[in-house]
């Protein structure tokens, strides 16, 4: 026997089943195990992606508030329109000259005031070209009767018209007749309402884990990779990495509920998130051909007319990865053509091949409107593999900052905490508004460490008439995601 195993291996030997060595068995055939474990150096910090958005979504450091009662409210002053218009339905028929001619009001929809025409009142309009006068002798419900002047017909055909009004009446010179008087409107503002949502989380360690009593075996470093920031950590004393990891948990939550949540009505649950909030209440949704450069401008142009018309002199493009490529090239074809003398392309000569390709970031006063555009790139919405779930897109927001009767401002998006009694709550609140307690249970004669996270939060969104989602043509199939 002793002679036959000389010509084997250690791993022979112990494959052969020789007894003497079947008790180093788990030395011999164990691999050595490097200390440091390898990552990629640059692979992606989902917090720091977090951050970031959370951060420029809501104007910097600030934008949020705290509230008294989970349901709260705001008061909110989005327009100032020309009260002084009404429009009218088309007629069927011309009307005879010198007669009066009864027509429709379309009434205005919307949180928007509007002071109704009153008998006495002057209306114009445009006919044709040509500026139409008319007195208001009857308004009845959303019946007005208009009455031309200098025996004239009214030829209200074709389509819907709009007239602006003079809201003072001509004087009759008269020493008898008292002056006329109507009642008085005034614009209110939208009544916004929202909600606070209590989140919670909790993680336990088996005693065993603690005392390392449930170990037979441990290497001389214990890492595992945190899901948010990739960094390794040393879980040899695992409740900082379990605090760390729970604390990871409770910021993503937040943000997955701010992008993507919907109240539950029938379960009084849940906030509203951005995305479906802006789909269901934003006034500029619209698909966008991003791969058709005048269907761009079109699209471009349609949101620059509506913003010069409100005022808005900035807005930003919010674009995932795809959108932005998309853009970009858009964007140079309609720049090459037209010669702005921009260089679309920067490189070194031709024989060291170095090219760097262009990247378009903003917009000044496109068409000449005085109005600007940013594109920005959501950081880091493909790493985190959010492209699954929402791609192809661009969120509009105008860069229209709000302010309070006292002048100060106030970020398009807040969070908005529960003011509570500090005193008696559980746990002290960190920067990212979620609190964090232990429950030794062992000291009840139980067997795990309990670690318990909670936080509660709502989101203001501020403008929504204003905002919109810009979707491109991406069909929503099955994505391989490598890692």
């Amino acid at each position: 026997m002793a002679c036959a195993i000389q010509n084997f291996t250690v791993a022979d030997c112990i494959t052969q089943g020789f007894p003497i060595y079947d008790q180093y068995a788990d030395i011999f055939l164990r691999p050595d195990l490097r200390q440091e474990v390898l990552k990629r150096a640059n692979l992606p910090n989902f917090m720091l992606y977090l951050y970031d958005w959370r951060s420029k979504l809501m104007g910097g450091a600030g934008g949020e508030r705290t509230v008294s009662t989970r349901r709260y409210m705001w008061e909110e002053m989005n327009f100032h329109n020309n009260p002084y218009l009404f429009t009218i339905e088309a007629e069927g028929s011309a009307g005879v000259a010198g007669q009066p001619i009864t027509a429709t009001i379309i009434r205005p929809i919307g949180s928007e005031g509007q002071t109704a025409p009153a008998v006495g009142y002057t209306a114009f309009t445009n006919v044709n070209g040509e500026i139409v006068q008319a007195q208001i002798t009857d308004v009845t419900d959303d019946q007005i009767e208009l009455t031309p002047i200098n025996g004239l017909a009214l030829d209200f055909t074709g389509r819907n018209y709009t007239f602006t009004f003079d809201p003072n009446y001509v004087y009759d010179n008269t020493c008898t007749n008292p002056i006329q008087k109507t009642g008085w409107e005034q614009t209110q503002p939208q009544v916004g309402t929202g909600v606070i949502q209590k989140y919670e989380n909790g993680k336990c360690i088996c005693d065993n884990a603690l005392t390392h009593y449930g170990y037979n075996e441990i290497p001389a470093k214990m890492q595992m990779q945190m899901p948010l920031t990739g960094n390794m950590v040393d879980t040899w004393c695992l409740p900082t990495a379990v605090q760390d990891k729970l604390t990871g948990d409770m910021f993503y939550g937040q943000f997955v509920q701010m992008m993507f949540g919907q109240f539950d009505y029938t379960q009084d649950a849940g906030i509203s998130g951005l995305i479906p909030t802006i789909l269901n209440q934003g006034g500029y949704n619209m698909p966008i051909n991003a791969s058709d450069p005048q269907s761009v401008k079109a699209t471009l142009k349609i949101i620059a007319m509506e913003y010069y018309r409100l005022n808005i002199k900035s807005f930003e493009l919010w674009c995932d990865i795809t959108m932005y490529m998309n853009l970009n090239e858009a964007l140079a074809q309609l720049v090459g053509p037209n010669n702005f003398s921009l260089p679309i392309w920067n490189g070194s000569a031709p024989d060291a091949g170095n090219i760097v390709w262009y990247g378009f970031r903003s917009i000044s006063n496109f068409l000449g409107t005085g109005i600007d555009l940013k594109i920005n790139v959501i950081s880091g919405w493909e790493s985190m593999q959010l492209n699954q779930l929402y791609r192809d897109f661009a969120i509009l927001m105008p860069d229209t900052p709000y302010v309070t009767q006292d002048g100060m401002k106030v970020p398009q998006i807040e969070i908005t905490r529960l003011a509570g009694c500090e005193a008696w709550r559980v746990g002290t609140k960190n920067s990212e508004g979620s609190r964090m307690w232990y429950d030794d249970s062992r000291l009840r004669g139980y067997r795990s460490l309990d670690i318990y996270a909670q936080n509660e939060f709502g989101m203001d969104i501020h403008g929504l008439p204003f905002m919109g989602i810009l979707t491109g043509s991406t069909c929503y199939e099955s994505v391989n995601v490598i890692g």
